[in-house]
């Protein structure tokens, strides 16, 4: 039989728009591994959705699984069979357990012995017998974050379920899942398509469903929405705020996309931009409109679901809305300009932080105290560490302000606005935003070095405090989100070159928690120093893009300050670029895994006795005051240098002597050469860590 397509379609109540691309990974992965498993051929697998229904279409599938023949070995003959030849227990056991008989037995002679051998045959599925099975087990199992039951049914879905498409080829294969069979009928456009449709066959599911006013196809959804709202956009000489995040959102809200620009009173334009933008955005999901000079055009986009000449309806309904949200914004950012910023601080005192660790008025205390720290460590003079300071009295007052309590996207940010309103420096109003940064993974850190201060201070106190009182972060368990906090301060660290040790900020954080600990003192620290180390190594590989083993071989000597392991890295993957790098490295990794563990001992000059055992000892004793000027100014470049200058005494050493000599005392001092040797370099790397490829 000739291989087919299989179409499979689950129809639905409108499914949440976030719920969509989960919910297709999850139908190609378990269908891509279950025919590869069944050995069941197949060109291509292909996914699409609407908010109505979830689809997945395999290419030209073959009709059954491939046969396969294996030929399995059990125990030696010797331990199979008795002395009479029947099959002992082993052998029985062997056989059963991989589901064979025992006329499936035979001996087969091997370069080791004779052992019990059998074949196993397996055949092939009939992909159309399967199918419905599988396809069963795929509903059931939907890892939805959310999921429901309706009517009478046991089934958990995202949401009811009207409906299955099973189609093989162009026939309906059967498949029942509580009452609900599988057929070829689904339905069209909610308003304008026909109710029932009767699909043919895969190569016909999306013109048919198009025919009806839905687009099943989410990139060309997408396509669709792009190129309406630049449209829109041109008519208006501006360009569309918003991005690819809300393209792609706004594509799983519709089934058949359609750009409609609306409007709003020009008195809202004395928001604040990000405030307009994010009640587009977050509430209502419009691109907003920006002009040629870059400030927001009293106008936006909605995607409209309805494929009409006449628009008017959506525009004035969607206008209506917006209109709301924006009046209350307006009247919430006039209250709050009737009480400074600085006066809710008291407010603070009453918003818990988390119950050990107690309010966010306490925090801001200890955000001054560990900013003032910080910057001082960080070489601030007095005018900027009076400017961080207001930064960490300003952070969180706008945490009870009207504004941020409609719209949380806008803490921060509200702040900054109204810090700008009542006349603070632009840095510090700037830093009350700022201090919040990185937000998230690939977010800019604070642009000044004040709010980089402040957002250390405040990070590095919710990691301390949090360790402090045991809340430790899990593999499932991060509700702080302590690691994108670590990382956030090393990204901070490196962006601003701040050469300060890990743990000196560490410790500063638990001098000002030491009334709120439960935990003993130290261990926190070496807690927090070791959790912060692990990141570190995740940031400069994952992030920066170092070479595993470079990082391996770096972190080994152990983590000080996040500038001085840039500098070591930096120096020591220039090292690994060098054309000769493989000779190099060879030579002093052979050097360092001949030195025990756990070896110590001075180099007795009266025991260097070849002229290579002098010239490397001399060598070394000249290079090592040279290797600590440069390790101490941070120019490991200079470092690895004298890597390079050493190599051929290095080489000339292990070509003239027998290391591990039978005299014991020149084997000993022969030892304590190559580890002095290895100790010019231990504060900056361990060769041994590094690859050779």
């Amino acid at each position: 039989m000739s291989a087919r397509d299989i179409l499979f379609e689950i129809g639905m109540e409108e499914i949440p728009a976030g719920f969509i691309a989960p919910a297709l990974e999850y139908m190609q992965q378990t269908m891509e591994k279950w025919l590869t498993q069944s050995r069941i051929d197949f060109t291509s697998l292909q996914t699409c959705a609407t908010p109505r229904r979830l689809t997945i279409i395999a290419h030209h599938v073959a009709a059954t699984g491939a046969n396969v023949e294996q030929e399995l070995l059990g125990p030696a003959q010797s331990v199979a069979y008795d002395a009479s030849g029947a099959l002992t227990k082993a052998g029985e056991g062997f056989l059963r357990g991989k589901g064979l008989q025992p006329s499936d037995a035979y001996l087969k002679e091997t370069p080791k012995g004779t052992y019990l051998a059998a074949m196993k045959r397996e055949q092939g599925l009939d992909t159309a017998t399967a199918l419905p099975e599988f396809f069963t087990q795929l509903v059931l199992n939907f890892p939805f974050k959310k999921s429901m039951r309706w009517g009478t049914r046991k089934i958990r879905f995202a949401r009811p379920i009207k409906h299955f498409i099973l189609l093989w080829g162009n026939d309906v294969l059967p498949m029942n899942i509580e009452g609900i069979v599988s057929g070829r009928t689904t339905f069209g456009h909610r308003f304008l398509g026909a109710s029932s449709i009767e699909i043919t066959s895969a190569a016909d599911y999306a013109t048919q469903l198009e025919k009806e006013y839905v687009i099943v196809d989410i990139a060309r959804r997408q396509e669709m929405i792009r190129q309406g709202c630049a449209a829109i956009a041109a008519q208006m000489n501006g360009t569309v705020v918003g991005g690819e995040s809300l393209t792609a959102l706004t594509a799983n809200l519709v089934e058949y996309p359609v750009a409609v620009m609306g409007s709003f009173e020009e008195k809202f334009r004395e928001l604040p931009d990000e405030l307009l933008i994010t009640s587009m955005r977050e509430h209502q999901k419009y691109f907003a409109l920006q002009g040629a000079d870059g400030t927001l055009l009293p106008a936006f986009i909605t995607i409209s679901n309805m494929p009409i000449d006449d628009t008017s309806a959506i525009r004035q309904g969607n206008e209506r809305v917006l209109r709301a949200r924006l009046s209350d914004a307006f009247f919430y950012y006039a209250e709050d300009q009737k009480a400074p910023l600085a006066s809710r601080l008291a407010a603070l005192e009453k918003v818990v932080f988390q119950e050990q660790l107690g309010t966010v008025g306490e925090k801001v205390s200890r955000i001054r105290g560990n900013g003032y720290a910080i910057g001082k460590l960080a070489g601030l003079n007095d005018e900027q560490l009076a400017d961080v300071d207001q930064i960490a009295l300003l952070a969180k007052c706008d945490l009870t302000t009207g504004m941020v309590y409609e719209f949380p996207e806008l803490q921060g940010i509200m702040g900054r606005e109204y810090a700008r309103k009542e006349g603070y420096k632009p840095v510090v109003a700037a830093g009350v935003n700022e201090h919040w940064a990185p937000r998230f993974a690939g977010d800019n850190v604070a642009s000044s070095l004040e709010a980089a201060v402040v957002s250390m201070a405040d990070k590095l106190d919710t990691i301390v405090g949090c360790f402090g009182v045991g809340l430790l972060p899990s593999g499932s368990y991060d509700p702080y989100a302590l690691r994108r906090q670590s990382l956030g301060v090393l990204h901070t660290l490196a962006h601003h070159e701040i050469d300060v040790p890990l743990g000196d900020l560490i410790r500063v954080a638990l001098d000002n928690l030491t009334t709120k600990l439960t935990r003993n003192t130290e261990i926190v620290f070496d807690d927090v120093l070791n959790f912060t180390t692990q990141r570190a190594r995740v940031f400069f590989e994952k992030n920066v893009g170092f070479d595993y083993d470079v990082v391996d071989a770096v972190f080994s000597t152990g983590f000080s300050s996040v500038i001085t392991v840039r500098h070591k890295l930096d120096a020591l993957s220039y090292l690994k670029s060098r054309d000769d790098y493989r000779s190099v490295i060879e030579t002093f990794r052979r050097a360092g895994n001949i030195v025990p563990a756990d070896f110590s001992a001075a180099v007795d000059t009266t025991l260097c006795l070849l002229d290579v055992e002098k010239a490397l000892l001399a060598a070394v004793q000249s290079a090592a005051p040279n290797v600590h000027t440069a390790c101490q100014g941070g120019r490991y470049d200079e470092v690895f240098a004298v890597v390079l200058q050493l190599k051929p005494t290095v080489d000339a050493f292990f070509d003239g002597v027998m290391v591990m000599d039978k005299d014991e005392a020149l084997k000993r001092n022969r030892l304590a050469l190559l580890s002095s040797v290895m100790a010019l370099f231990s504060e900056v790397a361990d060769f041994r860590k590094l690859v050779i490829e």
